[in-house]
């Protein structure tokens, strides 16, 4: 059942989680079964986005950067239980949207 742990992060050039130049982070969890789903989405107009998703142990599962001008991807993904990191991070010339969508 992976409706236990959605999580979205969304990102635009007005409205973003990830600033200029740093990352930004944030745990799911910690009831994330070890496998599940992401979809990613995104218009660039400028600069590039990379979205990360990592399992309880540290391990990559997603990522994917983009530099536009559109993408849009949805894959399964597995990975250790317990809690998941997510991350976004974008270039300091980035313009447009991204939106990332984890369900563990």
């Amino acid at each position: 059942d992976h409706n236990a742990c959605p999580y979205a992060v969304l990102g635009d050039h007005h409205h973003h989680v990830a600033e200029r130049g740093r990352v930004w982070e944030t745990e799911i969890g910690p009831g994330c079964d070890g496998s599940g789903e992401v979809a990613f989405a995104a218009n660039v107009g400028g600069g590039s986005a990379t979205v990360t998703v990592k399992d309880a142990l540290g391990k990559t599962v997603y990522s994917k950067t983009t530099n536009g001008p559109q993408t849009a991807e949805t894959k399964d993904i597995t990975g250790s239980s317990g809690t998941w990191t997510v991350s976004a991070s974008r270039t300091s010339g980035f313009s447009g949207q991204y939106a990332l969508d984890v369900d563990c």
